[in-house]
């Protein structure tokens, strides 16, 4: 007469003939199924519904006027990370700044500066703004810190669109009346470097503001190519193609 075996799915014991065949494996695939549905969906899902984008920092006075608003990328590089914006783009409109930035990288990166000035010149078609709307929080900035009286706010928001109404970047217009040429320049190209990121399987924009915090300093300029692809491979920011 067959033995019964013990075995426990959940809550419940069940019981089968230890030499039947799904005696053995019916367990082992509820574990699988188990695993796979707790670990691996919640990412799927997480990366479509919420979504990524460019965070900008807001900082009010004692009665709640607004008195700063700046790109997180640069806020952070100026403050924490020693990485200042250059001089050399005050004078410039966002896209003479983005074009210059672009220029910078095609003499250290050719094939990363055709890559993003593709990205650029459909960046418009690509991005919709809107106005008077709140963006949902993407939480994936995993910053350092922030000063009081200061605020993350959310200026963009970046998934793949399923459908063609949809648009690949959602960007908030009342934060971006607010930020300077140099700060909509960096938005545009935290955009562009984050598309990247997120193609190189990067779940947060940490090294995407690193960078885009790096490429409007005067580091950029002054590093050896060597330094730059050393740099480009810490952030895991390694351009594979073009496309």
């Amino acid at each position: 007469m067959l033995r019964l075996k013990e075995f426990i799915i959940g809550p419940e014991k069940m019981y089968c003939a230890e030499k039947h065949f799904w005696c053995w494996i019916f367990p082992i695939y509820s574990m699988c199924l188990i695993v796979f549905l707790t670990c691996f969906l919640p990412a799927f899902g997480s990366s479509r519904d919420v979504g990524n984008g460019g965070i900008v920092v807001v900082c009010k006075d004692s009665n709640q006027s607004i008195v700063s608003t700046r790109l997180l990328d640069f806020y952070e590089g100026s403050l924490i990370f020693g990485l200042p914006v250059s001089k050399d783009y005050e004078a410039l409109t966002e896209t003479e700044i983005v074009n210059q930035v672009l220029i910078n990288i095609s003499l250290k990166d050719p094939l990363k500066h055709d890559k993003y000035l593709s990205w650029f010149n459909t960046f418009q078609s690509d991005a919709a703004f809107l106005k008077n709307m709140v963006l949902n929080r993407t939480n994936d900035e995993a910053n350092i810190a922030l000063e009081n009286g200061c605020a993350l706010s959310q200026a963009a928001l970046q998934r793949k669109p399923l459908f063609p109404e949809e648009k690949l970047i959602y960007i908030s217009s009342d934060l971006w009346d607010l930020l300077s040429e140099i700060d909509k320049a960096g938005l545009i190209l935290h955009e562009i470097v984050y598309r990247e990121a997120i193609e190189n399987g990067q779940t947060n924009s940490r090294n995407t503001r690193l960078f885009v915090a790096y490429l409007f300093s005067d580091l950029l300029q002054k590093d050896s190519q060597q330094s730059y692809f050393e740099r480009v491979e810490s952030l895991e920011l390694v351009t594979q193609f073009a496309k």
